[in-house]
């Protein structure tokens, strides 16, 4: 997963650095609660168009704080969007800054799209250039249970794949699965 391109570092190395696990923490000042659970309908799934950015931004803290959780690691958020990538993850192993590009796609929840499937993201996936370092994450928002053993991942450009996902209907209980090297699964707590 490490990246360390020295052209891109420079200038990745300029934005800022967001803590996930506190921004997560940070919500329970909101006075609208939207996560875990939620008062209003469009805050529950920040579906409006004015608050997708918003909606974004709150799927990649969620994918960087689970990383952190999965692989120990004190990684930090960066919301920088790229033409292959949506937001990086940033952390430094030793003496080692690493920095990972991660193109975030959804998996609709069904009263959006019934008819939207993992195939139809992985299509979407497949037409990225190859290779690249740039990792792919998939947000599941779908009721009932994640099953690994049943996907069924065609060849994709990226360097890894990562499945998120709440596995609790009050979405205080999350998955990260790791697809492609060593797949694993891995479960963490929103941080309350």
């Amino acid at each position: 997963m490490k990246v360390n391109d020295q052209i891109h570092g420079r200038e990745w190395s300029k934005l800022p650095l967001y803590d996930p696990e506190r921004v997560l923490r940070s919500l329970k000042n909101i006075p609208v609660r939207f996560i875990p659970g939620g008062r209003h309908p469009q805050w529950a799934g920040l579906r409006t168009n004015s608050l997708k950015e918003v909606r974004q931004a709150l799927d990649a803290t969620i994918f960087t704080f689970g990383m952190s959780q999965a692989l120990g690691i004190n990684a930090r958020l960066i919301l920088h969007e790229a033409e292959d990538f949506d937001f990086l993850v940033s952390w430094v192993d030793g003496e080692w800054s690493n920095t990972c590009p991660v193109q975030l796609k959804e998996l609709v929840p069904d009263h959006l799209n019934p008819t939207a499937d993992l195939n139809q993201l992985f299509a979407e996936l497949a037409r990225y250039p190859r290779p690249t370092d740039t990792n792919a994450a998939i947000k599941l928002n779908r009721a009932g249970k994640f099953d690994p053993n049943v996907l069924q991942i065609p060849d994709l450009p990226f360097k890894e794949l990562w499945f998120l996902g709440s596995s609790s209907p009050d979405r205080t209980e999350w998955f990260l699965y790791r697809a492609l090297n060593e797949p694993r699964i891995f479960e963490f707590r929103f941080p309350t």
